[in-house]
């Protein structure tokens, strides 16, 4: 501080002598400095309530309109996401809601395709029994008409083999009942 102090008097006292001559410089002119001091001050108080009065509350008023904005931003937001939990939560219960009606039909589905398929089979062996019932009967009925004929070739075989063979007359009743036998033996 003394440091400043020697050379604001070394200044002064370099200075004045120049000035005090005519010669130097016009800012250092000490009969200046109160006009100097009057505009200056008068300046920075103008510059002051300019500041204070115009740009300040300009900067003030943009600051809280943007904090405003903000707080009306958030606001929304929160509602906005209060709104797409909402929808969110609405749209899982109706994917649950479907999923387990989706489940249903597809159980109904299948006991419905299980009983049509149960009855389609009942029917199908009902049909197929019959069938083979017909069948059976149809073999029991060529069975026995070629038994009959198996039957009467064989008696006239046999008669024929016994006259041919033996020069006797058959006893037509006793090779009878020895074919009889023998075709109940066959079946």
């Amino acid at each position: 501080m003394i440091k400043y102090f020697n050379l604001a008097l070394l200044t002064f006292l370099l200075v004045s002598p120049a000035y005090s001559a005519g010669k130097g410089l016009p800012q250092l002119d000490f009969t200046t400095y109160p006009s100097l001091i009057f505009w200056s001050i008068l300046s920075l108080l103008g510059l002051y309530l300019v500041m204070s009065y115009v740009i300040t509350p300009k900067i003030s008023d943009v600051i809280n309109d943007r904090e405003q904005h903000l707080q009306n931003d958030l606001i929304k937001a929160k509602a906005l996401k209060k709104e797409s939990d909402d929808t969110l939560e609405r749209v899982n219960a109706q994917l649950d809601q479907t999923k387990i009606d989706a489940k249903s039909i597809i159980e109904k589905a299948v006991s419905e395709s299980q009983i049509s398929s149960e009855k389609i089979i009942k029917d199908l062996n009902f049909k197929l029994n019959e069938k083979i019932e017909k069948s059976l009967k149809d073999i029991d009925k060529e069975k026995s008409i070629i038994l009959k004929d198996i039957f009467n070739e064989a008696f006239e075989l046999s008669d024929l083999i016994i006259s041919k063979t033996t020069n006797i007359k058959s006893n037509k009743s006793k090779l009878t009942n020895i074919l009889k036998q023998e075709v109940k033996i066959l079946t």
